[in-house]
């Protein structure tokens, strides 16, 4: 028995990892990010060149943007290559981007904490976390400042549905997110009630 949850356990810790790669968003999007000669661009499902290598870092298209990096500034760019955001995490004192977008909305750095931000930049969700991640199924992981490194899920209005409590809160998918307490693995469903217990 405990060889199984052994296994169950490097299977479930192996999807995590594997979901925090580049290319997640590929069948959805149709483009993939590409280095050449040291700068990113993106090509297309058939290989060919569609953004042209330019900048220094880029994420995976998701929601039809993109976030990259040209020296200190990252934003946002279509799937013609064309900046349609800057701003809020632009500047000296960030070398990270805005996460992807997902369910309309992104996570972004705002000085010292995370908040949330549309497509046209407005600000959604305060910035008031240490953490934040994508929206999956209506909800996103966010760890809250004051939570001693503690995530939980918080609904699109940046109000928690499911209390900090996690070392590690995956993305929601089918209904179930993995979840980690003390090196404990678990699936628990929207409400935060545990479905399965490894």
């Amino acid at each position: 028995m405990e060889k199984l949850k052994f296994l169950c356990v490097i299977c479930i810790a192996a999807v995590a990892f594997s979901a925090g790669t580049r290319g997640q968003n590929r069948k959805a999007d149709g483009l993939f990010p590409v280095r050449v000669k040291g700068k990113w661009g993106y090509i297309n499902n058939a290989g060919k060149i569609v953004i042209k290598p330019q900048f220094d870092d880029a994420d995976d298209f998701s929601d039809g943007l993109a976030s990259v990096n040209k020296g200190r500034n990252w934003f946002y760019i279509n799937s013609a290559g064309k900046e349609v955001l800057k701003g809020t995490f632009s500047g000296s004192e960030w070398s990270v981007g805005g996460g992807a977008f997902s369910e309309g909305l992104a996570p972004a750095p705002f000085e010292c904490s995370w908040g949330y931000i549309n497509q046209a930049g407005e600000t959604i969700v305060e910035p008031q976390f240490y953490a934040a991640g994508k929206f999956s199924e209506g909800l996103a992981s966010a760890t809250p400042r004051n939570s001693h490194g503690k995530s939980g899920y918080i609904n699109h209005e940046g109000q928690f549905v499911i209390e900090p409590q996690f070392d590690l809160a995956e993305d929601f998918s089918d209904g179930l997110a993995a979840v980690v307490i003390d090196k404990r693995w678990g699936f628990i469903d929207r409400t935060g009630r545990y479905v399965i217990n490894l």
